[in-house]
């Protein structure tokens, strides 16, 4: 008599994992959405255009135009604009500062850069160098005071400036797409 309850025990309990699993896989899964696409209130632009801008400033550091340690300052500017971010990578990238880690960043935003900077990889090369040799300089590195460097605000309004019309509608939140002074006010304007 105890095996007959057993067995029933287990029929219930395999019924249910089956009517669970299988109402699973027979509604798909919602799309992702973009996380700037939760909404205009919600979603402050200053989010995709950080991205924007950063990527921005990793093409400068791949051309030798902006070094290694300016554009960790600014990338670190960046994430302080409101709403202050904290990338969650910045957890898993190695480094016994904050500023070795934001400048582990600006060589994985140049490392990203292959697709569009076929020199990325010898870039990331010059950039891995040029920041040991910042680690061998008294213990640490050390970032340009942010005062001296383009205020955060403007690197955002180029980075804007800079989009295309199509990049614009897909990285900023509805109705925010317009450039500065481009006869839309950027609110209400009907897609």
């Amino acid at each position: 008599m105890t095996r007959r309850p057993l067995m029933l025990t287990f029929t219930l309990a395999a019924a249910a994992a089956a009517a669970v699993v299988g109402r699973h896989f027979a509604e798909p899964a919602p799309p992702n959405p973009p996380p700037w696409d939760v909404g205009v209130e919600s979603y402050p632009e200053t989010v995709p255009l950080r991205y924007v801008a950063k990527r921005q400033i990793a093409r400068e550091v791949a051309a030798a135009a902006r070094p290694l340690v300016e554009a960790a300052a600014l990338f670190g500017e960046l994430d302080r604009l409101p709403p202050a971010t904290y990338p969650a990578y910045h957890a898993v990238l190695p480094g016994r500062t904050e500023e070795e880690r934001l400048c582990r960043e600006v060589i994985h935003f140049v490392n990203s850069l292959e697709d569009e900077f076929p020199q990325a990889a010898t870039a990331v090369a010059r950039l891995e160098d040029e920041l040991r040799s910042e680690l061998g300089r008294d213990g640490g590195v050390r970032l340009p005071d942010p005062a001296s460097l383009p205020p955060a605000v403007d690197l955002l309004e180029q980075a804007r400036a800079g989009m295309t019309e199509a990049e614009r509608r897909a990285v900023l939140p509805a109705g925010r797409g317009a450039p500065p002074g481009g006869g839309s006010s950027g609110r209400g304007r009907a897609e």
